[in-house]
């Protein structure tokens, strides 16, 4: 067994890694519309047909030996290249290449961190593109969306302070991104969270040790970063979910999500798809109700592969569609929904409470959690 001693030296060793990215690449091989169907198992409804256009599209590239498109797959903090492998293994079936990002785990709290790796992507996805044009797809997981995405997309709307570049420089990118998938994500930017997360990964690494001391280590550690960083973190949680919200034209989004996730709560969740599908966000929301922090795919493989399939397919319909009418990008919103995305995005998406309340998946109902007809309408698989 780890000392505790041994624990923190691996913990620090991680923060002496840089940032580091890499390829997986599928190996393409041709698919019949059979094979298609046996692996979607169900599907159906009002996007029937484009799925079905995009799987012919897709077949139609795999065919000529092309990759079907780009997953960029967003690693959670402390995470190593093998526990990704299945990740890339079912995206790399499904004829899609995988950009995998692992980032610093200080690019939560430092942007410029945040958006120098941001950037070293854009740079990687624009050679790649301009050299074989196809949809991408950004896959996050856990707190992936605060150490890289949002930077990312920052700078595609050209909102981006820390970085000098000229937003047309990535037009390309931008035309490309046509999907977004959340595992065990988006979560809010706040300390109690963060504390939850270096707990849990201490007590993986040594799980013989005291929850309560390595909880309130943590918790310590998370409350003094606050009383520091007050003022910044506030801005940044504000630019953070606004830049999520800016990407309600971008394409179908799916949220893979438990009722039993500390450290995704499902109200966050509930918030975040809610004002999503308000603004006319095309979501999937699916519930599980007893698979872990991340732990979704490990638990229903064949559920989860079947719902990234279909999103899959309706981005890369997405994609083909936008470009062959020429239809405005995502980038372009309304002002009246710019002026919406202003005022949700200074709202809390987490409600803090105290110890001795019930945490939201003990205390409230099946309705209660989600109940809006926004949300009913976007959640449409609860597993």
């Amino acid at each position: 067994m780890l000392t505790l001693s041994s624990t923190l030296q691996h913990m620090a060793s991680q923060f002496f890694k840089r940032s580091f990215w890499y390829w997986e690449r599928c190996h393409v091989a041709h698919r019949t519309e059979e094979e298609d169907e046996a692996e979607v198992g169900r599907g159906g409804g009002e996007n029937e047909g484009n799925d079905e256009e995009g799987k012919k599209q897709q077949r139609s590239m795999q065919a000529k030996g092309h990759s079907s498109g780009i997953a960029v797959i967003l690693a959670w903090m402390f995470s190593e290249r093998r526990q990704l492998t299945a990740f890339t293994q079912l995206y790399n079936s499904l004829g899609w290449d995988c950009l995998v990002c692992h980032s610093h785990p200080l690019n939560l709290h430092f942007p410029g961190m945040a958006s120098t790796l941001a950037l070293s992507l854009l740079d990687e996805l624009l050679k790649e593109l301009e050299g074989h044009p196809s949809p991408v797809v950004f896959v996050t997981f856990s707190g992936g969306h605060k150490t890289c995405l949002y930077k990312i997309l920052q700078i595609l709307l050209g909102q981006c302070g820390e970085v000098d570049t000229d937003k047309d420089k990535f037009k390309v990118v931008e035309e490309s991104i046509a999907g977004l998938v959340f595992d065990s994500s988006p979560v809010e930017f706040e300390s109690s969270i963060g504390a939850k997360v270096l707990s849990q990964q201490v007590l993986t690494l040594e799980p013989g040790r005291s929850k309560a001391v390595i909880e309130h280590a943590a918790n310590a550690v998370g409350r003094g970063l606050d009383f520091v960083f007050s003022k910044q973190f506030a801005l940044q949680r504000r630019e953070l979910w606004h830049a999520l919200y800016s990407c309600v034209n971008m394409g179908p989004i799916l949220v893979l999500c438990s009722e039993v996730d500390e450290l995704a709560p499902l109200e966050t969740i509930h918030m975040f798809s809610s004002n999503l599908n308000r603004l006319g966000g095309k979501i999937d929301v699916v519930v599980w109700k007893d698979s872990k922090h991340v732990g979704h795919f490990r638990r229903h493989p064949d559920q989860y592969s079947s719902e990234v399939k279909k999103l899959l397919v309706r981005a890369f319909s997405t994609y083909s569609d936008r470009h062959e009418r020429h239809t405005p990008t995502w980038t372009e919103l309304p002002g009246t929904v710019i002026a919406e995305i202003n005022q949700i995005s200074r709202m809390p998406h987490l409600q803090l409470k105290k110890e001795n309340t019930p945490e939201l998946t003990g205390s409230a109902s099946q309705d209660e959690k989600i109940s809006s007809k926004e949300t009913d309408a976007s959640c449409r698989s609860r597993l």
